[in-house]
């Protein structure tokens, strides 16, 4: 039982740091969008504005990453909460 615990202790800190990360993208996407916007709308150089827009295209795929680990994460956490609750029955 402690070794469930444990394990269910280590998944939860794991969810909570990935869920961190994951709102940390979201608000740099968001500032990226609004840069690429600017340097548009200040006409700069096609070649600086393709380098931003490549950043951009490398967040959403980490937000795309981490979302796919969350989903996991939560999977994990409730097979471990089940265990524990069959275990106190």
């Amino acid at each position: 039982m402690e070794n469930l615990a444990k394990q269910l202790k280590i998944k939860i800190g794991s969810l909570k740091r990935i869920q961190k990360e994951y709102s940390s993208y979201q608000k740099e996407e968001e500032k990226q969008r609004e840069k690429i916007k600017t340097l548009e709308l200040a006409h700069t150089d096609e070649y600086t504005i393709k380098k931003q827009v490549i950043s951009l295209f490398l967040i959403n795929f980490i937000i795309k990453s981490l979302e796919r680990s969350i989903g996991r994460n939560r999977f994990n956490v409730t097979k471990c909460e089940i265990s524990l609750d069959r275990l106190f029955e």
